[in-house]
């Protein structure tokens, strides 16, 4: 029978390391919302440490005026866990890590909903409070996308 490896974590960080916002007319963003031209991008990455058992996910979010190539706000909040068992996860040939999709998911979903509440607070003293949101997502769509990443040692944070 296969042992299979129980992982323990805990949050030990959780920042924004980025937020930049184009402090925009009032009326020329309601247009932009009446209007629907504020475009959104989310993106994920990941930055693993194994040597202290690290493992952050890094989301960046980016809304756009789409009628012209502006940037109306972007954020990128990061979040870091220590992960019990991290080590054993790795491969030594191909110089990455297998976690199971569980605890992909609870880690990923976990650092989502804090992106979500460090962009709000971010944007609580702007123009774009009470307007601007990452969505709620279903949590297999953000396990996807992480699953699409490699799974490297230092990946480089955007």
């Amino acid at each position: 029978m296969e042992k299979k490896n129980i992982y323990s974590y805990r949050i030990t960080n959780i920042a924004t390391t980025k937020f930049l916002f184009e402090d925009l007319q009032l009326d020329y963003f309601i247009n932009l919302i009446k209007n629907k031209e504020l475009a959104m991008a989310i993106d994920l990455a990941i930055d693993i440490k194994k040597d202290i058992n690290q493992f952050s996910i890094i989301i960046k979010s980016i809304f756009t005026d789409k009628t012209e190539p502006k940037t109306v706000v972007e954020h990128i909040g990061k979040t870091s866990f220590e992960i019990n068992g991290l080590s054993e996860a790795y491969n030594n040939t191909n110089d990455s890590f297998t976690l199971p999709d569980d605890l992909l998911m609870t880690l990923v979903n976990l650092a989502y909903t804090h992106c979500r509440a460090l962009l709000s607070a971010e944007l609580s003293s702007t123009i774009y409070k009470n307007e601007l949101f990452l969505p709620i997502l279903t949590p297999d769509l953000l396990l996807r996308k992480i699953k699409d990443l490699e799974i490297k040692k230092e990946k480089k944070i955007p």
